[in-house]
């Protein structure tokens, strides 16, 4: 294991807080950066296995890094012959006991089973937060392999963690924590938190919302909990009421290709793919859309959105929302005041939610203001990471 450090030029807390996932960072996972950028009094340490590729720039963020991407070859050799027999690598368990933390916290079910082994060993209080993917996919699924040979205990493990003393879970969503209960671990060991979204980067953009052109904004992975096909086949119906309207996709993934596909076959001429964007990117789409729809859906493997974080970047930037994503729709949507929410997979009341927002400048104007008021009070980053904090300090006493 490689260790990169880039300290802090400002005096930090004695209180040290591990932060794992295994790949730092995708451009998917921001708002990992963004609650740690928000973390106050703490001395934050990002753990992993490798760096995404592509991925965000860690050094803004002013804390160590520690990267496991074992140099030379043998030792991740070492390293996964440990892993495989679920034993901490000696070598690494050194270096992790020489940090002197005080608190782990780990993004995702599947990066928590992975680094437990160290976590068990160190004693220290460990959260797991919940995301979605790693809590709806069905058992049956896992343990059937599709997952990979590594993941086929995956459920076994988790369930094994929530038995743990030290260990506490923590959902995106009501709807995850939900999930979670019904997965079988304990309503005890489970609280729910939202992330939130900082209300100073994500602001309005300069255009008033009924002065935008008709753009529709799609911001996601491409795949198939996302339910972009549905969407397309909106701006198909859509098209038929307006001449203007036009969708942008903002994201890449492996039904691109299909999505193409189905817009070339359907003739639709005003659906624009801009791929994977960064941070600043998406911020100046926000601020030309005039509404942002996430059309989610529950894939065939039970995978489900866990909430839906780009519904609170469009609101808090004053851009109304459209969406079915689970606990999105249902707790960060105030239904008819910053926007729609509508059944899952149903095509026509997502077009006609959309149409509203489209049509009627009045309704858009008041969804706007509403939007970032509403994400302002309950969703706000510092806010948000505060109560995380109080969670932390409640654990180590």
């Amino acid at each position: 294991m490689n260790v990169y450090k880039n300290r802090s030029s400002h005096s930090a807390s004695g209180r040290k807080l591990l932060i794992y996932s295994s790949n730092l960072l995708p451009y998917s996972e921001t708002f990992i950066k963004q609650q740690i950028l928000s973390l106050h009094g703490w001395n934050p340490v990002l753990i992993g296995e490798r760096y995404a590729p592509d991925g965000l720039s860690l050094k803004d963020l002013n804390h160590e890094v520690m990267l496991a991407d074992h140099t030379p070859y043998w030792r991740e050799l070492v390293f996964r012959i440990f892993r495989k027999i679920r034993f901490p690598d000696p070598f690494v368990m050194r270096r992790m006991r020489l940090l002197y933390a005080n608190v782990i916290h780990a993004h995702f079910g599947t990066s928590a089973v992975d680094f437990w082994p160290y976590a068990e060993r160190l004693g220290l209080p460990f959260f797991v937060t919940l995301h979605g993917f790693d809590i709806t996919i069905h058992k049956n699924w896992w343990e059937s392999g599709h997952g990979g040979r590594r993941r086929v205990t995956y459920p076994q493990q988790l369930l094994n963690l929530a038995g743990q003393p030290t260990v506490m879970f923590i959902a995106v969503s009501e709807a995850i924590k939900l999930r979670a209960q019904d997965f079988g671990i304990p309503e005890n060991k489970i609280k729910t938190h939202y992330i939130g979204v900082d209300t100073e980067q994500f602001t309005p953009g300069d255009l008033p919302i009924p002065k935008r052109k008709k753009r529709i904004l799609f911001i996601g992975r491409l795949v198939e909990k996302k339910g972009i096909s549905l969407l397309i086949e909106s701006i198909y119906q859509l098209n038929q009421s307006f001449s203007d309207v036009e969708l942008i996709i903002v994201g890449d993934g492996e039904l691109k290709t299909e999505l193409q596909n189905q817009v070339e076959h359907l003739k639709i001429n005003n659906i624009t793919f801009k791929g994977a964007l960064s941070p600043a990117m998406i911020k100046n789409e926000l601020n030309q859309a005039r509404v942002l729809c996430l059309p989610s859906i529950t894939a065939k493997n039970g995978d489900s959105e866990g909430f839906g974080m780009v519904l609170l970047e469009a609101q808090a930037s004053g851009v109304p929302v459209v969406s079915s994503a689970r606990g999105g729709s249902e707790e960060g949507i105030v239904q008819g005041i910053t926007g729609f929410k509508f059944q899952e997979g149903n095509v026509g009341e997502m077009s006609l939610a959309l149409q509203t927002i489209l049509s009627d400048d009045k309704i858009a104007h008041h969804m706007s203001l509403a939007a970032r008021s509403f994400v302002q009070k309950k969703f706000c980053l510092q806010k948000c990471t505060h109560y995380l904090d109080s969670r932390y300090l409640k654990q180590m006493t």
